[in-house]
């Protein structure tokens, strides 16, 4: 927050308040105990995804300011997608993306980074390339799977944007959750109800 220049009551007040953090461990109605928050970013709050995006912002900086990546018509450079904590890099060859790589694994030392979550694909005239993965000091990142690609904010994806496949996976899941309500114990207001807290993932 110093480093975005921050007003310092503002920073004084996260601060205090991030050592007061905790959370109710229950079981069924019982109180068991409170869990104080140690590490990380407090969930369920308005402020927890700005305080994000403010710690992990500099990666930003760091990708935008090296040297691989394309450029395009218009002279920008691009080598990276970035949306919360869904990052997506862009390069030329196979050597660029190891080190930008090595500027991730650097700046992530102290935030936790899932490789198992982590993807690489190259393509090489069109055609998607099939290799070992690329080996890090942290561990491996195993390249896309061809037949059913990959996801970048939800959204399937292989050499381009698998749009049909996507929306065919909606469909069903429509289908299979609406099938689900229509076959409950419901009376017939509540089954048509539209529910605020319906959530489709």
């Amino acid at each position: 927050m110093e480093l975005h220049k921050i007003d310092h009551e503002t920073i004084n007040l996260v601060q205090q308040s991030m050592g007061i953090w905790n959370t109710p461990l229950t079981s069924g109605s019982k109180h068991l105990a409170n869990i104080k928050i140690k590490r990380g970013i407090f969930q369920a709050d308005a402020l927890s995804p700005l305080l994000f995006c403010v710690a992990i912002n500099p990666l930003s900086y760091i990708l935008r300011d090296a040297k691989q990546g394309y450029t395009l018509k218009t002279g920008h450079k691009l080598n990276l997608l970035f949306y919360m904590d869904d990052l997506k890099l862009y390069v030329k060859h196979k050597k660029d993306l190891t080190a930008l790589n090595e500027a991730v694994r650097i700046f992530t030392t102290d935030i936790y980074f899932g490789l198992e979550k982590c993807a690489r694909q190259i393509i090489q005239r069109g055609n998607i390339e099939i290799t070992d993965g690329l080996n890090l000091d942290t561990g491996k990142i195993k390249d896309t799977n061809i037949e059913t690609g990959y996801k970048y904010l939800g959204i399937l994806q292989n050499m381009q944007n698998k749009q049909k496949e996507v929306e065919r996976k909606v469909t069903t899941n429509y289908r299979k959750r609406s099938r689900q309500i229509l076959k409950s114990h419901l009376n017939a207001k509540n089954k048509y109800r539209p529910s605020t807290h319906m959530q489709c993932q």
